[in-house]
């Protein structure tokens, strides 16, 4: 890992971690820009998509 690719992941996964998910997002696609065969970076993005779409889910779900 370079060092831009390197700090993408790990700021990614740090807001990821603190339940940012949504600002971890564009961390880890950054990753994968900078390398595309970056398994975690690829990981990192899907789990954190998931859980942003089960999050919105739900908050749909929610009656005032």
């Amino acid at each position: 890992l370079d060092d831009a690719e390197r700090t993408s992941v790990v700021t990614g996964w740090t807001l990821a971690t603190e339940g940012r998910i949504a600002e971890a997002i564009p961390y880890f696609k950054r990753a994968l820009e900078l390398n595309p065969a970056n398994e975690n970076a690829r990981r990192n993005l899907e789990q954190a998509q998931q859980i942003r779409e089960m999050s919105q889910r739900g908050s749909q779900n929610k009656t005032p």
